[in-house]
């Protein structure tokens, strides 16, 4: 993929833990290939910027003689796939029926005509994927061999199609992705092949799948910091970018405090795995000297950028310098927890879902919404970043005088719904 600092290459680490080495090894081929920075993204994979030309096929060799990506069509079928990283128990069986579906796929002339972007995720009891979203949702349910099927639905929620015994998760997973190559504008989401042939019509796909009730919808997991029942600690890159040397460090702490293995998990959070309890201060303080993110408390836990300018192409100007200054400025908000996505253009590619404050470049200055997504902040007025900075710090004031302790969101759309010169 080409941007405005060179090419990006994206890998995709897979269900099974990386060893500390693979991602040094990671950091030395940035380095070597690119322009030294990489990237977590937000569906858990690593990006390496700033690859040439030139150097493209040297990085992707080293790749494959690694073990860090696999042969094209095997590669294809594992960038589909997201297993759950805090499922505890249940993981070894999602990562078998994960790398079992992987197999399948990258056999089957199915992946020549499925969209790119389509993606099929194992999900377990933990909540850590429950805001990912997903064409396909396979739920596995602790200490049961069924599994929940969910498609995603044209209004951007998800529909329960069914169940199966986990045996058959993968068939029928593939006679839905069949209906997909088969579908009248081949290479669709799943939203559109609901709105196309009605939920009821999918659940014939399978004679394996049986009726299901809606089982209880679980919040969202905070990956940073200690989870106890599982041994890992999340840790995050600010903004999910930096030089190579965060990266480094990253594999510095999995040896140090855990047992050498680490996991990319959703929102841009890496998971140290093996670490004991008594050690979690230590590497509380150990994570903070090398300026990485231990805690959902953290400042920037909640804020999302994209490039920005000039390493993408498409954006009108800088993000992650203007996110730094607005997470100061929204100080009292964020720590509420509030969320802040500073895009570089209309597209919002590193945050498609509505923010509590969503930034907007744009050519006439910064465009600012409130509880608002991308698309809704591009229908706005646009003032000069400057301005907007004192806006966004004069809300916050007004937050920490009107209503302390309480969420921030509840304040923030109370807010939305006045009438204000920037909306």
């Amino acid at each position: 993929m080409e941007s405005g600092d060179g090419l990006i290459v994206r890998v995709h680490p897979g269900p099974q833990p990386l060893a500390s080495s693979a991602l040094r090894r990671l950091a030395l081929l940035a380095h070597e290939h690119g322009n030294g920075r990489l990237e977590l993204t937000r569906r858990a994979n690593i990006q390496l910027r700033g690859v040439t030309a030139a150097t493209l096929s040297g990085l992707q060799q080293a790749l494959l003689k690694h073990g860090l990506a696999l042969p094209a069509r095997g590669e294809l079928a594992r960038r589909l796939m997201l297993v759950d990283p805090l499922s505890g128990a249940q993981r070894e069986r999602l990562v078998e029926l994960c790398t079992e579906l992987e197999r399948t796929l990258s056999e089957s002339p199915l992946l020549a005509s499925l969209a790119a972007k389509l993606s099929v995720l194992w999900d377990g009891d933990s909540g850590a994927l429950a805001g990912v979203s997903a064409d396909i949702r396979i739920v596995l349910r602790a200490r049961a061999e069924l599994g929940e099927l969910w498609i995603a639905s044209p209004d951007g929620g998800e529909l329960l199609l069914g169940a199966c015994a986990a045996g058959a998760l993968g068939s029928v997973v593939v006679q839905l992705l069949a209906a997909l190559a088969a579908s009248r504008e081949g290479g669709q989401r799943m939203r559109e092949l609901v709105r196309e042939r009605g939920l009821e019509a999918l659940r014939t796909v399978s004679s394996a799948l049986v009726h299901a009730e809606a089982s209880v919808q679980r919040s969202d997991v905070r990956l940073l910091g200690y989870h106890a029942h599982t041994g890992c600690f999340g840790l995050g890159v600010p903004l999910g970018a930096a030089h190579a040397a965060s990266f480094e460090s990253l594999a510095e702490l999995a040896d140090s405090f855990g047992d050498g293995t680490l996991s990319v998990a959703p929102a841009r959070v890496v998971l140290l795995h093996g670490v004991e309890p008594s050690r979690c201060a230590a590497l509380t303080a150990a994570a903070h000297e090398a300026q990485l993110m231990s805690a959902p408390s953290h400042l920037l836990a909640n804020v999302v950028a994209c490039a920005g300018a000039p390493a993408c192409r498409s954006a009108l100007g800088d993000t992650r310098a203007l996110a730094h200054e607005l997470a100061l400025r929204a100080r009292p908000l964020l720590e509420a927890g509030a969320t802040l996505h500073v895009s570089g253009c209309s597209k919002g590619c590193a945050h498609s879902a509505r923010a509590d404050l969503t930034l907007l470049r744009d050519e006439a200055g910064v465009k600012l919404g409130v509880c608002a997504d991308v698309a809704e902040t591009a229908q706005l007025c646009a003032s000069p970043a400057a301005e907007v900075g004192e806006h966004v710090h004069a809300l916050a004031a007004d937050y920490a005088i009107a209503a302390p302790r309480e969420a921030a969101g509840p304040f923030l759309a109370r807010y939305r719904a006045r009438p204000r010169s920037h909306q």
